[in-house]
């Protein structure tokens, strides 16, 4: 089996620099047999129901190629020096004080 495309939902949408953008989570592939059928293998653990819901009980996911693996990887590694994946600073003030008598979470 192949791989010929990737699953993909909004999990959310942000805004930076003054744009609007949008948060995939990956959720899945579609696979091409060696007979030229077609298999779709879902993320057993991401729960659908949590999405956005646009007045309908339906989810909409988006069909996307592949990245080539390679290629990706190379260029990920040259971004960050070698050092495998980054990821953003977040905005955390670690100082901040708990309220009293609410949970921490």
């Amino acid at each position: 089996m192949r791989k010929i495309n990737e699953l993909a939902v909004v999990t959310h949408s942000y805004s930076l620099n003054g744009q609007d953008k949008k948060h995939w989570q990956n959720v899945g592939s579609i696979y091409q047999t060696d007979d030229g059928r077609v298999r779709i293998r879902l993320d057993a653990f991401f729960n659908f129901s949590a999405l956005k819901q646009d007045n309908s009980d339906s989810v909409w996911i988006a069909v996307f190629k592949p990245k080539d693996k390679d290629n990706n990887q190379q260029q990920q590694n040259q971004q960050n020096n070698g050092y495998g994946q980054s990821y953003p600073a977040q905005d955390f003030d670690y100082n901040a004080s708990i309220p009293a008598g609410e949970p921490p979470f």
